[in-house]
């Protein structure tokens, strides 16, 4: 896990230096958004594997790749541990962690990563549990949700956790998701801090949901900023008295505005539900109250934010995960 080579700089955007990867180019590999499962990808190699199309969650911790992604020959040997990943009242993801290498490009490289390999799913069928063959994995109807998952989350509680982390040389303290430049950075925030806000998963913030000429101002809502949330969620009692009609499930109408805050009052982000978000099902819609406020994809889409690692996960009383989210953009 060399890091030597070349000075580190930025690629293309103004800022400080960074760290350099071990070829001594820029930490920084190309960054996707696939519009239509609205999540943005990378891609990495483990074990040297290639594996495309990896969505990056900043609402989990931890590397989760189905093991049809994989060469079952090549993972090594287990580190001992399973686990299983509920989603939802749908599907139950069994997994068994190895410790692969991981290859980001341009030289950074980690060994001996904690990867939950899933190699067992079982579906709701209604009546019950039944096992799913994983010759349907890539069936139409399951493929959109087997997909490859790094979770970025500063959540180090479990064997898996944000590989990010592991990354040598000062490139594990953090992480830069620069939609606007197709890119995602390591190290340090090489970009102006506009605001930032402790924790993201989860952190505290206040949100306004405007409907015509009614409003609903929640403050210090349970939130999550949330790259791997589609288009995020309210909670019923954050709607304005116009939408209360809505229940659990069903989305916020067109020309609905949502202002996010940090709790010193300095707006985040804003944004107003579109005709095409409402019509293709990726519109915010409305939480249970235990899941809190979610931004989804949404202020990822208008800027870049950093995700800091520090302070660092200890367990608490009050369940603070760690990190510091940055917001390095000024909301429109």
């Amino acid at each position: 896990m060399s890091a030597s080579g070349g000075a580190g700089g930025w690629g293309g955007l103004l800022g400080r230096s960074g760290s350099a990867g071990t070829a001594g180019g820029a930490p920084v590999i190309d960054l996707a958004y696939d519009s239509a499962d609205d999540y943005m990808t990378v891609k990495l190699k483990v074990n040297g594997l290639d594996v495309q199309h990896v969505e990056v969650d900043t609402g989990s911790a931890g590397l989760v790749i189905p093991i049809t992604f994989l060469d079952a020959n090549n993972l090594g040997p287990t580190l001992g541990v399973t686990g299983m990943i509920a989603y939802g009242d749908w599907g139950r993801f069994y997994y068994t962690v190895y410790a692969p290498s991981l290859e980001f490009g341009n030289g950074m490289t980690t060994a001996g990563t904690p990867v939950a390999v899933v190699d067992s799913i079982e579906v709701n069928e209604g009546s019950g549990w039944v096992p799913l063959d994983q010759s349907e994995w890539s069936d139409s109807t399951w493929s959109a949700s087997i997909q490859p998952t790094m979770g970025v989350g500063p959540y180090t509680g479990s064997t898996i956790a944000s590989p990010i982390s592991t990354l040598p040389s000062g490139l594990g303290q953090g992480l830069l998701i620069n939609y606007p430049e197709k890119q995602l950075a390591f190290g340090q925030n090489p970009l102006p801090s506009v605001n930032k806000v402790a924790g993201w998963f989860y952190t505290a913030l206040t949100v306004t949901v405007t409907s015509g000429s009614q409003s609903q101002q929640s403050v210090n809502v349970t939130s999550t900023i949330d790259s791997g949330g589609i288009g995020g969620g309210v909670t019923q009692a954050m709607l304005p008295a116009n939408l209360a009609y809505l229940g659990v499930g069903d989305e916020l109408p067109p020309g609905t505005v949502i202002q996010v805050f940090a709790p010193d009052g300095q707006i985040l982000y804003q944004t107003t539900v579109t005709e095409s978000q409402y019509e293709s099902g990726d519109a915010p819609s409305v939480w249970t109250t235990s899941l809190g406020f979610n931004t989804g994809i949404i202020p990822f889409l208008q800027g870049p934010i950093y995700f800091s690692y520090t302070p660092a996960y200890v367990p608490n009383p009050a369940n603070f995960y760690g990190g510091t989210a940055v917001f390095d953009f000024t909301s429109a």
